[in-house]
């Protein structure tokens, strides 16, 4: 590449090429590219990724109907500016002139002039036809399990995934009453409102970092479907509990604001997430104990944990509007190896759960195969362990757990979440 300026629009480009081209995260190619942009040329370019992806499919679509042929392997670069140029002049606030041009001047970046009256006749013929714009909200394989596990509501489910997701705030209230931290929001004309004993939502994107008690762990960034793990733990004072899969620590962070005595120990394979878990047991002025290993075989000595929290590795398919990358990266054949990888972590850390005792197996799927079939095949090779009924507020309930659907509840409106809780009835 050849870029001598880096850009807001330039780092649009760079950071779809790593998720289009390189099959890398959102996350990390934000990490790589958004750092040195200034916060209105960050808060653009984050607007223009995001809106970006979750209208990929039908993007693409409008794309190849302007090509006589496919382009090239090589030449997916040139692809992707023809669709960042068709997603700019329909959706972005900027002039559809300037648009064509600046979008054409990426070309120069990648040392493929060749392809700028290619891509100027395809946005210029787009601007002059206007067609509608045909929805297509992912791939094959994501459309054919929605309407397979929801042939009631799939529809609903595939048009919340592709919307913006709120922000929300669980406050901690062992600093901060709710209802005044509100109060500090509105006194810098940051409007929200309280929609739990503990969570607030943001009526608008801001730069997090920025609002008061950040540094000294007031609050936490937190998806409202989550707030039920504490309860469903039946938490009590003491109780030594492992949080596995537990980066970046949200949930660890909830369990001792919930009951500060616990013995908890954060479990996680990956060094680099753990060490984001540490900053933000830093903010809230807490030192995690910290195991990094794999789920899948760490050795305990016997039962030791009255409690046990899984979020297993999964899917993500309940959070795909904060992540919608998602469904460029993940593929069918994902699934199931999740699904076998998720029993086994469960096989694994369950024995080392004490009798009577409560394992919460979680998720951010939706899909069935990774929620109610993992837990059926677990109780089937574990007879000794029950699955307890769930009631929430919120979802709904399945055969083994409880399911809480992107969107579906407009009052809270939370990413899609599975709970199942899970007790190992052997006697002392």
């Amino acid at each position: 590449m050849n870029f001598k300026k880096q850009s807001p629009r330039e780092i649009v480009f760079f950071i779809l090429k790593e998720i289009f081209l390189d099959q890398h995260s959102l996350g990390q190619a934000e990490e790589l590219f958004l750092e040195n942009l200034s916060h209105s040329e960050r808060s653009w370019a984050k607007a223009f990724v995001y809106g970006f992806l979750r209208i990929f499919f039908s993007l693409e679509n409008l794309a190849k109907s302007y090509l006589t042929k496919p382009l090239k392997s090589k030449d997916q670069d040139v692809f992707l500016i023809l669709l960042m140029g068709l997603y700019e002049t329909r959706f972005m606030n900027t002039a559809k002139h300037a648009a064509v041009f600046e979008t054409v001047g990426l070309l120069d970046g990648i040392n493929k002039t060749w392809a700028k009256g290619l891509i100027n006749a395809c946005l210029r013929k787009d601007l002059r036809e206007i067609p509608e714009l045909k929805i297509s909200y992912g791939p094959l394989w994501w459309e054919k399990n929605i309407k397979k596990y929801y042939p009631g509501n799939y529809l609903k489910i595939l048009e919340n995934s592709q919307k913006q997701a709120p922000i929300f705030l669980r406050i901690n209230t062992q600093k901060i009453a709710v209802l005044d931290y509100l109060k500090l929001l509105e006194n810098l004309n940051i409007l929200g409102a309280q929609i739990s004993n503990q969570y607030l939502q943001l009526n608008s994107a801001c730069d997090i970092r920025e609002l008061p008690g950040f540094s000294e762990g007031w609050f936490y960034v937190q998806d409202i479907s989550l707030q039920y793990v504490p309860e469903l733990l039946k938490l009590s004072p003491d109780l030594k509990i492992l949080d596995a899969c537990a980066a970046p620590g949200g949930k660890s962070l909830h369990l001792l604001e919930t009951e500060p005595s616990l013995d908890l120990i954060c479990l996680d394979s990956d060094s680099n997430r753990l060490e984001r878990l540490k900053e933000n047991f830093q903010r809230f002025n807490l030192i995690p104990k910290i195991l990094c290993a794999d789920g899948e075989n760490i050795n305990f000595e016997g039962p030791v944990f009255d409690r046990i929290l899984l979020d297993a590795p999964c899917s993500a398919t309940g959070v795909i509007r904060r992540h919608p990358d998602i469904l460029l990266l993940r593929r069918e054949s994902d699934l199931l190896e999740l699904a076998e990888t998720q029993l086994k972590i469960l096989n694994n850390l369950s024995q080392y759960l004490k009798p009577n005792s409560y394992l919460l197996y979680t998720t951010c799927s939706v899909l069935n195969l990774e929620n109610d079939d993992v837990i059926k095949k677990f109780l089937k090779q574990n007879p000794s362990w029950i699955s307890e009924s769930i009631s929430l507020p919120v979802g709904q309930k399945t055969y083994l757990g409880w399911q809480i659907l992107p969107g579906e509840n407009p009052e809270q409106n939370g990413d899609g979440f599975y709970y199942a809780v899970l007790k190992n009835t052997l006697s002392a």
